[in-house]
């Protein structure tokens, strides 16, 4: 607003930007099979064998059923070059049709030292398709707090150094805005072909980041 006598009021403007780290608690697995068969219901029935032996060995370590969500059902019609037909007088490649159907659950994981093994069995199981692995910390509030308190001090510092610069004094905050602070998910995506013992995954550590936009009065 303005001053008493309509002018504007004297301001500083100064953003501030805070980070918070931490270790994940959480982890979201996509994974399941897809099947190819130049008959639909061969193509079917294939998928849902093996997806029911992916979901037995996902409840076999234990995880509730409501952490096994389906996300993804499709069916589709793929051209690919026929293995049994020969060229053409063209020279041109006879193509074949295949029904191609894709399965897909999303897995929430509390225990992130079990993924590894969680993956390697559903892919023991017949997985053939891990489509993502995120992690992330299932309730920022407190990296959120931690983080604006920081965006809040680095913003106070700057007015203050600007003011000391032109010898006026910070005074009352005029307005203030917040911006930024995504989720923080680390993702490891299309993992294909793993074998051997537990799949090696590291979740590393995840940030939350804020930014403040401050409007400082310049005291009298």
């Amino acid at each position: 607003g303005q001053g008493p006598t309509g002018e504007s009021p004297r301001v500083i403007n100064v953003s501030g930007s805070g980070k918070a780290t931490a270790a994940p608690d959480v982890a979201y697995l996509t994974l399941g099979v897809e099947t190819r068969d130049e008959d639909a219901a061969a193509a079917v029935a294939d998928s849902t064998e093996r997806m029911t032996a992916v979901m037995a060995a996902l409840e076999a370590q234990d995880i509730p059923a409501e952490d096994i969500q389906t996300v993804v059902y499709r069916m589709y019609l793929e051209q690919v070059p026929s293995p049994r037909q020969a060229p053409t007088p063209s020279g041109e490649t006879p193509l074949v049709e295949r029904y191609v159907v894709t399965n897909q659950v999303r897995v929430t994981l509390r225990d992130l030292d079990a993924v590894g093994d969680v993956l390697q069995e559903a892919l023991a199981a017949g997985a053939n398709r891990v489509a993502d692995i995120a992690f992330a910390v299932e309730d920022t509030t407190a990296l959120r707090r931690e983080a604006r308190e920081a965006a809040i001090a680095d913003a106070r510092a700057k007015a203050d150094q600007l003011a000391a610069g032109l010898g006026a004094v910070v005074g009352a905050v005029h307005s203030v805005s917040e911006y930024g602070g995504a989720e923080p998910v680390y993702g490891v995506r299309e993992v294909y072909g793993l074998g051997g013992g537990g799949v090696p995954v590291s979740a590393g550590e995840l940030a939350v980041a804020v930014e403040i936009q401050v409007s400082f009065f310049i005291a009298e």
